[in-house]
């Protein structure tokens, strides 16, 4: 399930939700005086207003779309248009709706960015023997396949995407169950277990434990050895 994260005033951001939700998509939201800093998307949406918060909304989205890489959509408010047009040709996005915001065509232009995402993409993630098939959202371990619950495949597919970096059990949580998740971050520790029971032996080790740090998904020449 591909996931959205929406960054606007709340009751927009709700109505976001929900109907994109209706359409197969996992939604999180906050507004725009969150410390969003660490989270996970597929693609983010993010309300860009002309009053005076537009200066620290385009840093948002610089710091998401540049440092972060994510791929973001600029929600267009009509003050903004009409007050900020000239900054808006050098925004930091990868495309634009404008106000009064169209389910449709938002529909569209996400589903372009996923789209043209998942051809670019090298869907296959290997490590040793284990190979994550992200199209078809499959994990496989010597030749036979593995049977993931969908947020022990979440971890999974996030952690070997980025092999070698360590992630907090928070980070883990923004990431993988959402920026709005309330649980405690004992579940990582939770699904990391059984994640571990599942792809790992004594011949396969692919997720360290970083001393009271978290969590980082072992390197190609590490998991070899």
């Amino acid at each position: 399930m591909n996931r959205l994260f929406i960054v606007a005033q709340a009751d927009l951001a709700r109505r976001f939700s929900r109907e994109l939700e209706s359409e197969g998509f996992s939604c999180y939201t906050a507004v725009p005086s969150e410390d969003v800093s660490h989270i996970g998307a597929d693609v983010v949406l993010v309300e860009v207003d002309g009053a005076q918060s537009f200066e620290q909304t385009e840093e948002l989205c610089r710091s998401l779309k540049l440092d972060r890489r994510l791929h973001l959509i600029a929600m267009v408010s009509r003050n903004a248009l009409t007050t900020r047009a000239g900054e808006l040709k050098n925004f930091p996005c990868d495309d634009f709706v404008m106000e009064p915001y169209d389910k449709h065509e938002l529909l569209l232009r996400v589903r372009k960015i996923i789209g043209d995402e998942s051809h670019a993409a090298d869907q296959l993630l290997t490590a040793g023997d284990l190979i994550i098939n992200t199209t078809q959202a499959e994990v496989f371990l010597s030749g036979r396949a593995i049977d993931l619950t969908f947020r022990e495949y979440e971890l999974l597919r996030f952690l070997a995407s980025h092999p070698g970096r360590m992630y907090s059990r928070d980070a883990l949580l923004n990431y993988v169950w959402g920026y709005d998740y309330f649980g405690g971050d004992r579940t990582v520790d939770v699904h990391i277990r059984r994640l571990r029971s599942k792809i790992e032996d004594a011949g396969h080790n692919f997720i360290d434990t970083v001393r009271n740090m978290g969590y980082r998904f072992r390197k190609q020449e590490e998991a070899d050895r």
